[in-house]
């Protein structure tokens, strides 16, 4: 019995151990923004750092930035968050992600910003132990505009 619970215990601590670290993502998203009367998109490029704590929780930092399609309007965020995985399988897992978006939208001669919750769910798949990518959706009330964002994202753990 001891040498079963010292064996879970060792297990337990290299599967958490293996998990925590740092990583990095390119971000590419097609994002809408609707608001009464007015709608655009825009695809946006950006980066994500995140920092996994085990091997459910991760905290994240990102920026993305990208011009409006129709009104030319330059729009970014810097997000600051949590992502929450469960594994489906050995190389896939689903998320949930949650946290506040800063953002600023600026042109046709003014700016506005502000910082707003974001949430959102997607899934991940992992090639090997340190490449994957992952597709995720996300949503934010910005001013009473609508954002959603389809994101599409490329990483490496370090």
């Amino acid at each position: 019995m001891k040498k079963t619970a010292i064996a879970l215990l060792l297990s337990t601590f290299a599967a958490t151990s293996f998990a925590q670290g740092f990583s990095g993502e390119l971000l590419i998203s097609k994002t809408d923004f609707d608001q009464d009367g007015f709608s655009d998109s825009a695809t946006m490029l950006g980066l994500r750092g995140s920092y996994e704590f085990s091997e459910t929780i991760s905290g994240e930092l990102s920026y993305t930035s990208g011009e409006m399609d129709d009104t030319k309007i330059d729009f970014s965020t810097l997000t600051l968050g949590a992502k929450f995985s469960h594994a489906v399988s050995d190389v896939a897992s689903i998320n949930a992600r949650l946290g506040f978006g800063s953002w600023e939208a600026e042109g046709n001669g003014g700016s506005v910003d502000g910082t707003d919750l974001y949430y959102g769910i997607g899934g991940q798949y992992s090639f090997n132990e340190k490449a994957y990518a992952g597709l995720e959706y996300i949503m934010m009330d910005a001013d009473d505009t609508d954002v959603s964002a389809l994101t599409l994202s490329i990483g490496y753990k370090f």
